[in-house]
């Protein structure tokens, strides 16, 4: 696990630095360590957004996927409770 976290560290770290180079700044490394750490900071807030978000859909597709499987299923029903509630005869 911390093998993931510190590979997850790195790339988010290098993703920060390509940020800096595409934004055409230039500045002194005090500045840049603030734009990558401010860039890190950003985007965790970003994802966690983004994962909240996805989370709240998943629940609501979630709960629709199991009124129609439940609709789906209950039509089925009566022809299944039918069948399970004859029992077998003792001795056959």
């Amino acid at each position: 696990m911390r093998e993931r976290e510190k590979l997850r560290s790195q790339r988010l770290q290098q993703e920060a630095e390509k940020a800096f180079r595409e934004s055409g700044l230039r500045l002194d490394p005090e500045k840049r360590a603030a734009f990558e750490a401010r860039y890190v900071q950003e985007r965790a807030k970003l994802e966690h957004n983004m994962h909240q978000e996805l989370e709240a859909k998943r629940q609501k597709e979630t709960s629709a996927l199991v009124d129609r499987l439940k609709k789906e299923f209950q039509s089925d029903e009566p022809k299944a409770t039918a069948s399970s509630t004859v029992s077998p005869k003792p001795g056959d």
